[in-house]
C-alpha cells in the first residue's frame, strides 16, 4: 500500500452565509477522501481580502491569516494533520476513506485501564475541570509519543526505559515548524516528558495502572538557565506619555500592558477579565488564576485611576476585549478566546515597540518587570510572595535564585569583556 498524503484546502463551493469551509484531502493509491474541520473563513481571489493565505507554506503552518482566530485555526489544522499521519503509519493497509473514518470514529480502548486509555481519560477530566492548558499538554505529548512509536501503545510493556530514552533522543531531532532552524528546545522536551511521567505516576497512584517504576523517571531533563528578557519599570511607565488614541487597538493594548504591571504583576487572563463590580473607590480586586483561592487587592493610585477613567463604567468588564457572554462559553471556548486576545495584544505591543523605538515587549514581561522591581525595593521574600499572590514561598525563592544567577552571569560577562579589551589593547601596542 502506498504512503498517504494530505493537503489542506478550501472547498470549491462556498456556504450559504458566504464563508468557505476548510478541509483536508487524504490521498492514498490515487483515491481521495475529504475531512471537514468545521472551520469557516472568507476566501477571495484578492489576497488582501482573503482569510485563506494564498501563499501558505506547510512548514510555516500559515494556512489562515487575518481571521480573529487564525492562530487557533492553524493549530487545529496542524493537530489534525499530525493525527492523520499517525493513523496512516499505524494502519498501512487502510484506504483514504478508512483513515478518515478512523479519525472521526476512533476505536474504543480494548483495555480502558491501559496507559493510553488513562491518558485520554485524564485529558477529559482536565477539560471538564477547566484546566485546558494541562489537557492540551497531555494531548500533544501523547500525539508525539504515538508519532514516534508508529504502533499500538495500549500495551504498557512497550514503554521500557530504553524505549523512552530513544523517544527523548528523537524529540531532540524534531522541529516546531518542520524547519531545521527551530528544533524543540530543552524546555519543550521537558514539558512533553514531564506530562507523560506525571500522568503515569498518577495512574499508578489511582490504581488504573499496575504498580511499578515509571519508565519516564530517571531521565536527565535539565533545562539550562536562560535570561528572561523584560524592560525596566521606567520603560514601562514611559508608555503613559504616548498618545495612541489614533489607533484604538494599540491604545487598549498599551492600557492592558500597564495594568498588568500596576496591578502587582497580574496575568493577562486575570486583567482582561477584570470586572467593574470589583473596582471600588479605593481598591481593585481580582482572583489570581493559578493555584490560589485568595483574592488579590491592589490600592488604587494616580496611574491606575488615569487608565480606569478612559473607560465608561458600563458592561461587565473594564477592558473591551471579552464578549459579555464569556462566562457562558465552554472551558475550551474560553481558553481559545483568551489565547486569541493575548495574541492580538502582543501583536499590538510589537507594533508599539517598533514604532516608538522601545525594547521588545510582551504581556508576560510586565509581570516579570514588576517582580524585579518588588525584589529590588523590598528585599523580603515573604512580602514579594504576598504581592505576587504566589501559592508558596518556594516560588519567591526560585525567582530569587534566577535573579542571583542572572547577576552572576552579568558579572562574569563584564569580567571577560574587560579582559578581552585589555588583551586587544596589548596586542595593538605590540604591533
Amino acid at each position: 500500500m502506498a504512503a498517504a498524503s494530505f493537503k489542506v484546502e478550501p472547498k470549491d463551493k462556498p456556504n450559504a452565509d458566504g464563508t468557505t469551509s476548510v478541509r483536508i484531502r487524504i490521498t492514498r493509491n490515487r483515491r481521495h477522501a475529504y475531512l471537514n474541520l468545521g472551520i469557516r473563513i472568507r476566501v477571495n481571489g484578492d489576497e488582501r481580502k482573503s482569510e485563506w493565505n494564498l501563499k501558505h507554506d506547510y512548514r510555516k503552518r500559515n494556512w489562515i491569516k487575518g481571521h480573529r482566530k487564525c492562530n487557533t485555526y492553524n493549530e487545529e489544522i496542524q493537530a489534525a494533520l499530525d493525527r492523520l499521519e499517525v493513523l496512516a503509519l499505524q494502519h498501512p493497509a487502510c484506504t483514504s476513506k478508512e483513515i478518515k473514518e478512523l479519525y472521526e470514529n476512533p476505536p474504543a480502548e480494548e483495555n480502558p485501564t491501559s496507559f493510553v486509555g488513562f491518558i485520554k481519560a485524564l485529558e477529559l477530566r482536565y477539560r471538564s475541570a477547566g484546566r485546558i492548558s494541562y489537557a492540551e499538554q497531555l494531548r500533544f505529548s501523547l500525539m508525539r509519543l504515538e508519532e514516534f512509536a508508529a504502533t499500538d501503545l495500549r500495551d504498557a510493556r512497550i514503554l521500557t526505559p530504553a524505549f523512552v530514552a530513544s523517544y527523548e533522543a528523537w524529540l531532540r531531532t524534531q522541529t516546531r515548524k518542520h524547519s531545521d532552524a527551530r528544533r524543540f528546545s530543552p524546555k519543550t522536551i521537558k514539558i512533553y516528558i514531564s506530562a507523560l511521567r506525571n500522568a503515569f505516576e498518577q495512574g499508578i497512584q489511582e490504581g488504573a495502572l499496575p504498580p511499578g517504576r515509571s519508565p519516564f523517571a530517571g531521565l536527565d531533563l535539565y533545562v539550562p538557565p536562560k535570561k528572561q528578557a523584560r524592560p525596566e519599570a521606567e520603560v514601562i511607565l514611559s508608555l503613559l506619555d504616548i498618545d495612541l488614541t489614533h489607533k484604538p487597538e494599540w491604545h487598549h493594548a498599551r492600557n492592558t500592558f500597564l495594568l498588568l504591571f500596576l496591578l502587582h504583576g497580574g496575568r493577562i487572563s486575570e486583567v482582561v477579565k477584570l470586572e467593574w463590580v470589583k473596582v471600588t473607590e479605593k481598591y481593585v480586586s481580582y482572583l489570581p488564576g493559578k493555584r490560589s483561592a485568595k483574592w488579590k487587592t491592589v490600592p488604587r493610585n494616580e496611574m491606575i485611576n488615569g487608565i480606569l477613567a478612559q473607560y465608561p463604567r458600563q458592561g461587565t468588564y473594564v477592558l473591551p476585549w471579552l464578549p459579555e457572554d464569556f462566562p457562558s462559553l465552554t472551558a475550551t471556548q474560553q481558553y481559545d478566546t483568551l489565547k486569541d486576545v493575548k495574541d492580538h495584544i502582543n501583536t499590538a505591543l510589537k507594533g508599539i515597540s517598533h514604532r516608538y523605538k522601545l525594547p521588545h515587549i510582551t504581556t508576560h514581561m510586565a509581570r516579570r518587570s514588576f517582580t524585579d522591581a518588588a525584589f529590588k525595593t523590598l528585599k523580603d521574600l515573604w512580602q514579594v510572595q504576598q504581592l505576587m499572590g504566589w501559592s508558596s514561598i518556594s516560588m519567591a525563592e526560585r525567582y530569587a535564585e534566577e535573579i542571583r544567577l542572572e547577576e552572576l552571569n552579568t558579572a562574569s560577562e563584564s569580567i571577560f569583556d574587560r579582559l578581552s579589551g585589555k588583551l586587544q589593547e596589548n596586542n595593538f601596542q605590540t604591533t
